[in-house]
């Protein structure tokens, strides 16, 4: 398959996942099914600050030597990894320090469920396309 077919259909996984992600961790957590979320807080802002820094260090390795195969699929996927993972940290940290806020941490935690999973499946697109680039 195509890199370009790939990562539009690797973006329309992402989007629809990612919203049905996030509606069902909001159902969940407005009839309070999710004791632990606020426990799993700092592993998303973890999350979504390791996965910065790996793509700030995919892009920087992979400007040095253009000729890499990572290359096109960081630059292609890029833009929607870093998406997701400012997001997520972003989320996160705003649930982390508006505690008080119900109907807003019932808001912010379906967006940050649905950047993570939005995250999750760039990060295996990205992985698929380089794999799928070494073996060509």
């Amino acid at each position: 398959m195509c890199c370009r077919s790939r990562c539009s259909l690797c973006n329309t996984i992402g989007l629809v996942l990612g919203v049905l992600v996030g509606v069902g961790v909001g159902l969940l957590f407005n009839y309070e099914l999710l004791p632990g979320l606020t426990a799993a807080l700092p592993i998303f802002l973890l999350i979504g600050a390791v996965a910065t820094v790996l793509l700030l260090i995919g892009l920087w390795t992979t400007a040095c030597r253009p000729a890499c195969p990572a290359a096109a699929c960081l630059v292609q996927n890029g833009g929607r990894w870093l998406t997701g993972a400012l997001g997520t940290f972003v989320g996160a940290l705003l649930l982390l320090l508006l505690p008080a806020l119900f109907g807003l941490q019932l808001v912010l935690a379906a967006v940050t469920a649905f950047f993570l999973a939005y995250l999750l499946v760039q990060i295996v697109c990205t992985v698929a396309c380089v794999t799928d680039t070494l073996c060509d």
